[in-house]
Formats: structure tokens, sequence, C-alpha cells
């Protein structure tokens, strides 16, 4: 089931990094004189490689990296974005992430860590 998480996590993080290129070109293309703010620039390069950092995170199965990724984008801009229809999708899967993130740290197992065996292991301690 992590495989297939963590699979799902990459594929959502390409396609976040593809919507995010998607918006940059749509930001270029409906701007007078073919320029947009600068602002809108930096932001769709820096989420779209909050999103890339997410798919390496999958790969790497670092699942607090997914999580964080994830609650990265979807809090200040996702939210944001989920109010106009062309960008509904980069809201769906910046959630979609972070739930991956989730359940990737949820299904993690920890063992505790086993006691070192020693040659005098049938003698009782000395005090």
């Amino acid at each position: 089931m992590r495989i297939a998480l963590r699979s799902a996590a990459f594929l959502i993080s390409l396609a976040l990094v593809a919507l995010w290129l998607g918006f940059l070109h749509a930001t270029f293309a409906g701007s007078a004189g073919g320029v947009p703010a600068p602002g809108a620039f930096v932001v769709t390069l820096m989420f779209a490689g909050v999103a890339l950092a997410g798919g390496i995170a999958a790969l790497k199965d670092v699942p607090v990296g997914v999580a964080i990724s994830g609650g990265v984008s979807l809090v200040p801009v996702g939210l944001y974005l989920s109010l106009f229809p062309p960008t509904r999708w980069i809201t769906l899967l910046d959630a979609a992430l972070l739930l991956i993130g989730i359940l990737l740290i949820r299904s993690a197992t920890v063992s505790p860590p086993e006691p070192p065996e020693s040659p005098d292991s049938d003698r009782p301690p000395s005090i």
C-alpha cells in the first residue's frame, strides 16, 4: 500500500508542476503586452518547486516532506485558487498530496530498538 501511495503522490506532484506551468502560460497569454506582474512569475515557479519537492520526497519515502509540501502549497495559495474554476484542480491536488502525506505518516511502523546482546547474558547485571 505504501508503494501505491508514494506513486500516487509522485504522479500528483508531476500533475501539479504541469498545472502551475499552465497557470504561468495563462498569466502570460492573458496579460496586456504579454508581460504579467512579476509576482505571478515568482509565485508560480515557487509553488511548482514545492510540488516537485513533494514528488521527490515521495520517491525517497519521506512522508513528512510529502505532507509539508501539500500543506504549504494548499494553505496560502491553493485555497485562494479554489475560488476560480480554471484553477480548482490545483487546490484538489494540493489537498490530495497533503492527505497522502498524512496517510504515509500514519502507516509508518516504527519498532522499538532491540537491546544489545552481551556474551554474559545469563548472569544478572552487577551493581
